[in-house]
């Protein structure tokens, strides 16, 4: 969600997976834009976000066999063009 101000143009998510994760997305899709998916993690690209306005990202993960149960934290970046007031939750 956009709880700016301004509209945020060119916005786009992206996610690299920390170095100690096995898990990688095996799809991405958003309710608006377009994502692509890698080994090391997934990219949107999520167009303009008006004040207000949501998008949401979905995101199927795939865990190999092999690997233990473990905590892992993984931080998700926002990008836009310098819409001055634009903050995300």
């Amino acid at each position: 969600t956009n709880v700016g101000r301004s509209v945020s143009q060119s916005t786009t998510l992206i996610d690299v997976w920390p170095a100690s994760a096995y898990e990688f997305a095996s799809a991405a899709s958003s309710s608006q834009g377009t994502c692509t998916t890698s080994f090391a993690g997934f990219s949107c690209s999520l167009g303009s976000i008006p004040p207000q306005g949501s998008v949401r990202v979905f995101v199927s993960y795939t865990v190999p066999a092999n690997v233990l149960p473990q905590s892992v934290t993984n931080t998700v970046n926002v990008r836009n063009q310098c819409a001055l007031n634009t903050t995300y939750s």
